[in-house]
């Protein structure tokens, strides 16, 4: 058995869970490379600390359960009842979330919006397990994740949701194949380099396989990271400003990629200061100082041509 560790630390107040232990196998270099290297980039943004805690689980992880296929269109995928998230730091109290209530159904394409501090990050975390409310209570695909321990979290962030970030977060030196395996090497999977091609090749990068990422676009890398977010079959994509680092051009086919993958039944949730990018969903939720003061329809939603 290797062990790789890390300290303790925290995702937006949520504990960590000190050594990580991962089996020996043909994948241990790749899995070195990239906890390290993840580890030696900043941490002080969501993506980041996003990145970190998503692709590190306690323990050996071991999904078992889930067909890995779109929850059932209509049904609710997200349910807040009451979520709070409160940080304190000594007798000071700041309420990140106040007593939220949201449902998103199966299928849909949710813009979240708003300003600097109005809580759509600790949202964020909340809605991608790396983060648990304070107060509230939270069901995902009709799972209650309020209270689990850091490995059913771990477990749920891999089999339920992809994770798209506006810095790629692709490890350098490694082929697009590679980075795609990922997902599925601390998920135990089989036949990865097969899948990993295979969602290559569904984001239009079958060409560009054994591609680093320094050799890549912008716009070719996101792809590769949403093939990546795919590769595992989630129920949910959740895009943290997946266009912030891209030209209108490249912002385009990304947006007309996750529309596809929306289409194809995937629920997708952008978070999103851009009204261009928002223009695009099927709902726009606005928050404001932690409490949500808009939640409406697009009446003239933006279309992507063929």
């Amino acid at each position: 058995m290797g062990v790789i560790a890390r300290s303790r630390g925290a995702v937006g107040g949520h504990h960590g869970c000190g050594v990580r232990t991962y089996p020996q196998s043909d994948r241990l270099e790749t899995l070195r490379s990239f906890i390290y290297t993840i580890g030696e980039r900043s941490t002080s943004t969501v993506a980041g600390r996003m990145a970190w805690q998503l692709f590190t689980p306690c323990g050996d992880l071991r999904v078992e359960g889930g067909d890995g296929k779109p929850g059932v269109i209509g049904g609710k995928m997200i349910e807040l009842d009451g979520v709070s998230k409160i940080y304190r730091m000594g007798d000071i109290e700041l309420r990140a979330l106040n007593n939220v209530s949201l449902k998103i159904d199966s299928g849909d394409l949710v813009a979240m919006m708003g300003p600097s501090g109005s809580g759509k990050s600790t949202m964020m975390n909340i809605l991608g397990c790396l983060d648990v409310p304070t107060d509230g209570a939270y069901r995902l695909d009709g799972n209650d994740v309020g209270g689990l321990s850091d490995n059913a979290l771990a477990e749920i962030r891999n089999r339920k949701i992809g994770f798209v970030f506006q810095s790629f977060n692709l490890i350098p030196r490694t082929s697009a194949v590679r980075n795609v395996e990922l997902p599925m090497v601390y998920a135990g999977m089989g036949g990865r380099r097969d899948k990993a091609v295979e969602a290559l090749e569904r984001v239009g990068l079958g060409g560009r396989v054994k591609h680093m990422p320094n050799e890549l676009s912008g716009g070719q890398q996101q792809r590769v990271a949403i093939a990546r977010a795919i590769v595992t079959d989630p129920v949910m994509i959740l895009a943290d400003e997946p266009t912030g680092n891209l030209d209108s051009t490249s912002t385009v086919e990304i947006m007309k990629l996750l529309i596809e993958l929306n289409d194809s039944g995937r629920t997708v949730i952008l978070i999103t200061h851009e009204d261009e990018v928002a223009s695009f969903a099927k709902r726009v939720i606005t928050l404001r100082d932690g409490e949500i003061v808009r939640d409406e329809i697009p009446r003239n939603r933006a279309a992507i041509t063929p």
